[in-house]
């Protein structure tokens, strides 16, 4: 019997050292369930995400990413526009949601935090840059059969703008 016990303590610890890691670039992206992408637009351009069984994310603009030892994004390297532009981001985390983003560039801080119904959806953005703020309500927020939001509006200075937004799933 006790051959038996440790021929099982040993495979538990071997496997669970072999278990793929769960990552949380999904909450990053603002998704749940079995996503395969997310493609938005940048600058008029499709910006394709891809997110791994496991919850990783890879994009063509991003790099360098380093988590802590669950699995939460902790910063990014992006590369925005054709500028070969770079922005380095942190994110805070609470309740399994980013509440703040810093992105960095060019020696300039603009810091995002957001806010999120009792459904965990994403309902407003404050950002800071330079000492001014500015709040984006999102609205009209519509969500497909997985709970995933594919449109939403917010106004910008009285005009409506609509962000939306493709997911594909496994």
């Amino acid at each position: 019997m006790k051959k038996v016990f440790m021929t099982w303590v040993l495979l538990a610890v071997v496997g669970s050292g072999m278990a793929q890691k769960k990552y949380h670039d999904m909450e990053v992206n603002e998704v749940k369930g079995p996503v395969k992408s997310v493609t938005m637009k940048n600058w008029g351009k499709p910006i394709v995400t891809y997110i791994s069984p496991e919850g990783k994310m890879e994009c063509e603009k991003m790099s360098d990413a380093v988590y802590d030892e669950n699995g939460y994004l902790q910063s990014i390297v992006t590369q925005i526009g054709g500028k070969r532009t770079i922005t380095h981001t942190t994110f805070i985390w609470e309740n399994g949601r980013v509440k703040t983003q810093i992105a960095t560039r060019k020696n300039k801080k603009v810091i995002t935090n957001n806010v999120y119904d009792d459904r965990g959806i994403l309902v407003r953005q404050i950002i800071e840059t330079d000492g001014n703020e500015v709040t984006y309500d999102f609205y009209d927020i519509q969500l497909d059969d997985h709970g995933n939001w594919t449109s939403r509006k917010t106004k910008v200075a009285g005009i409506e703008i609509i962000y939306p937004r493709t997911i594909q799933y496994y």
